[in-house]
């Protein structure tokens, strides 16, 4: 499964290999919106026009569209790391959400410095992290 990026919203795409088509859905919104191409090169053009679609109908219904994200989420841990984070947290003289925040940040930026350079843009396009590599003076990989 493969994923295309446009105006913040994202496209997981596959292959039906009995139709011989691609195909994709917009993800992360409530509505369902989806774009096919016979080829490769023309899906992401299909991607694109597909969001688009959706961003003019929202405006004509007088719809705000769904944003892809909303910063908040659930997550189910053992209790015993929730307490270890909770802690530390309180050690650092930071709220819980806060040290998750920044656990996850550092995550991606390593994460980010790991990954080839095409990945790279793509990932920072979407999480608005800097590229670390550079902004330490070294060459991109």
């Amino acid at each position: 499964m493969d994923a295309l990026t446009y105006k913040g919203y994202i496209g997981v795409v596959k292959f039906s290999s009995e139709d011989e088509v691609f195909f994709g859905k917009i993800e992360h919104i409530n509505d369902t919106i989806t774009f096919e191409s016979d080829n490769a090169h023309n899906l992401k053009k299909a991607f694109e026009d597909a969001v688009d679609d959706y961003l003019i109908f929202c405006t004509e219904k007088g719809v705000k569209p769904d944003k892809p994200f909303k910063g908040s989420f659930n997550v189910r841990i053992k209790p015993v790391v929730h307490k270890m984070a909770q802690m530390e947290a309180l050690g650092r003289g930071i709220s819980l959400n806060k040290f998750i925040e920044t656990a996850i940040e550092k995550e991606l930026e390593n994460n980010n410095e790991k990954i080839s350079a095409s990945r790279r843009k793509k990932l920072d396009s979407l999480l608005s992290i800097p590229n670390r590599r550079a902004s330490k003076g070294l060459k991109a990989e």
